[in-house]
């Protein structure tokens, strides 16, 4: 699967890159609709994709970065190899199992 990496997204105290990925965002619906129990309101309603580049900092220091990244930024494609559950329980993110995209 590719994602197109679309932009930048300024997220207060982080920045993040904005991904383009039908095929992945459908993913997401669904994996979100069997999980919806469990998510948070926050996890339930989202729909954008992004990868997080940048968390809990300063506004100062993310507005920095946000602006630093945007000079420069192109569009392009990435891909995505695979799917990587991570669980958080108060702190700090633990990874947990991957799955692969195979054939």
């Amino acid at each position: 699967m590719t994602a197109r990496v679309t932009g930048l997204r300024l997220l207060g105290r982080g920045v993040a890159f904005t991904l383009d990925c039908p095929g992945l965002t459908a993913l997401r619906r669904g994996v979100a609709d069997r999980w919806r129990s469990r998510l948070t309101r926050q996890d339930a309603g989202k729909t954008d994709l992004h990868v997080t580049v940048q968390n809990k900092v300063t506004p100062a220091v993310a507005r920095a970065l946000h602006d630093e990244l945007a000079a420069g930024l192109a569009p392009w494609d990435a891909g995505v190899p695979g799917l990587a559950l991570w669980r958080y329980d108060g702190g700090p993110w633990e990874p947990g199992p991957r799955f692969p995209f195979i054939g």
